[in-house]
């Protein structure tokens, strides 16, 4: 992405072109001129290291070879002093090794470790080997010595076949024989590479000459072809604008003045398609399509934005006053629904609960509901109805009055909407699960100022506002029906209760009347034997007839006053 964002002029093209041919001369000149360096030095190692290395490797394995026959003629021919074996032997020790060692030791500090190891192993060897050699030397250094027995006896097994002279000598010549041996394959492999290194300089000559004649005949097609084909491409594409014919594709852009003219092209192009496709979109009526124009100064597109606000201008207008119809209307048709089913309402508080409930959850859509009735009798509210899904949902639930939402809402007469709904506070059951509502709103039944209930809607879409002033609104004929419900209630009651005790008076009455009946057939069996008795007993019984009717009276006028006061009480609450 760097390299497309760096603008290259024609002229820098073609500095570029020159530039790589002259960088493929140089950098085959400097090719050329390493090979031959690497190829000297490794010529120049070969000559002054590993030939003369292995050259004085093989010196010093003959002259050790030498001098195992030169000490064992020592100490078994050479019986006379200075015999040429004798005078070459000494030699060997006082000029020839040293002049060899001195030799290596300038050259063994360019061997690889290893070597260097064995090489100083093999000079402490030596070293080892000549002291035996002049010792030996010393102890027949006069032919007396070699009249010697003892002494011959103790020289002659050093020098013997399996003698420890020449078992080191030996050791040290196969030792030898090992490092002179790697010196030479050394020298070899290196020749071997030196030649192969030349011919693939060769090679390489022969590539890199192919590589400039290709690089040379390919920088100057892409040279040509950067300028003159992108001009033929870009004037193509301007005839064809020129006829009113856009192009489908970007057009193609490099990174020097055609690019830049390319670029031109582009965007002239993209604003000409987004301009059309713009106008396409608002004959279309998608009036939220977005659009730039291609500058402050485009007249074509500025004006088809200010002609797209119009345009949505007046589609906001038309929407606003069909939606504030439409919940006008169903506000109406709610009102009146609800007004025609209050007016139907049961008897039975329960069975009018579940069909305010139901009805209230299918007209908002929500998905449940229940209906909470403040008990008279006890400090509390009961759920009497719960509709869910449409169906009848059974559930028993009792709050104190200032418990909860519920309570809160009592407490403070005012509606709750929650769309943050308190955890674990209720959950919608679907054939998905379990799970909690969007929104969650109570609305207070208040009539006359005295609240009666509430009504509590949970939903997974969130209510709108004039769905929350409806149900505010049918809350007070809910309110007033529910009263009358219970105002009814009570009377039939009241009735009830009042029938059974008359009833009740009534059989006491027929019980003492029957009691009556039986004391005066008594009283006239035993009139003659107890007529004091009976006389008395007759004053007693007429006494508790009387309380007894007094009593009945009482209660039969103070039952109709509590009745008539509770007709009255619905009546100016009503």
């Amino acid at each position: 992405m760097a390299m497309k964002n760096i603008r290259i002029s024609i002229a820098g093209k073609l500095v570029i072109g020159f530039g790589l041919l002259l960088l493929a001369v140089l950098l085959t000149s400097y090719f050329t001129y390493i090979t031959l360096e690497k190829n000297l030095a490794a010529n120049s190692r070969i000559t002054k290291i590993y030939s003369p290395s292995a050259s004085a490797l093989h010196d010093l394995h003959f002259q050790i070879t030498n001098s195992k026959m030169l000490i064992k003629n020592w100490v078994h021919i050479e019986e006379k002093d200075n015999t040429p074996d004798k005078i070459k032997l000494q030699e060997l020790h006082n000029e020839i090794f040293p002049e060899i060692r001195g030799q290596l030791e300038y050259l063994v500090k360019e061997w690889n470790q290893e070597d260097r190891t064995a090489y100083y192993s093999i000079v402490l060897s030596i070293d080892s080997l000549f002291a035996m050699h002049n010792e030996v030397m010393q102890k027949l250094n006069n032919i007396d010595a070699y009249k010697d027995p003892m002494i011959m006896f103790e020289i002659t097994p050093a020098v013997d076949e399996n003698g420890f002279i020449i078992v080191l000598t030996d050791r040290i010549i196969q030792n030898l024989d090992k490092l002179r041996k790697k010196q030479e394959e050394i020298v070899s492999a290196s020749n071997l590479r030196m030649e192969n290194s030349f011919a693939e300089f060769e090679k390489q000559i022969l590539q890199m000459s192919i590589i400039l004649f290709m690089g040379i005949i390919l920088i100057a097609f892409l040279t040509i072809t950067s300028i003159v084909k992108p001009i033929k491409y870009i004037r193509g594409i301007i005839l064809s604008m020129g006829k009113g014919i856009l192009p489908n594709e970007e057009i193609k852009r490099g990174n020097d003045e055609i690019g830049e003219m390319a670029e031109a092209l582009n965007v002239l192009v993209k604003g000409m398609k987004s301009t059309a496709e713009f106008s396409l979109e608002i004959g279309q009526g998608n009036l939220t399509s977005a659009f730039t124009p291609l500058s402050s100064e485009d007249n074509l597109g500025n004006s088809l934005i200010i002609m797209q606000k119009n345009l949505k201008r007046a589609a906001d207008d038309e929407n606003k006053r069909k939606a504030e119809d439409f919940q006008r209307n169903w506000t109406s048709q709610g009102l009146a629904r609800f007004g025609e089913l209050l007016r139907q309402s049961s008897a039975d508080i329960k069975t009018l609960s579940f069909i305010i409930i139901k009805n209230i959850v299918q007209y908002l859509n929500a998905n449940q509901g229940g209906l909470f009735i403040i008990n008279d009798s006890e400090e509390c509210v009961e759920l009497v109805a719960a509709f869910a899904y449409d169906r009848k949902k059974i559930v028993q639930k009792t709050l104190k009055k200032n418990e909860g939402l519920i309570g809160r809402c009592i407490m403070e007469n005012e509606t709750i909407f929650l769309t943050d709904i308190p955890e674990n506070y209720i959950e919608i059951t679907s054939g998905l699960g379990d799970a909690p509502p969007r929104c969650l709103l109570l609305v207070p039944l208040v009539a006359n100022e005295v609240i009666y209930g509430v009504i509590e809607i949970a939903s997974f879409k969130v209510l709108e506002k004039y769905q929350i002033n409806f149900i505010e609104k049918i809350g007070e004929s809910i309110a007033s029906t529910i009263l009358n419900a219970k105002t009814n209630m009570n009377t039939a009651r009241l009735l009830q209760e009042s029938q059974e005790k008359s009833e009740k008076l009534a059989d006491q009455e027929e019980v003492m009347r029957q009691t009556m009946q039986q004391m005066q057939a008594k009283q006239t069996r035993m009139e003659e034997m107890h007529r004091k008795e009976l006389l008395a007993m007759e004053e007693e019984y007429k006494q508790k007839i009387q309380v007894l009717q007094t009593t009945f009276t009482r209660e039969k006028s103070e039952l109709k006053e509590k009745i008539q006061k509770e007709l009255n009480k619905g009546y100016y609450d009503n």
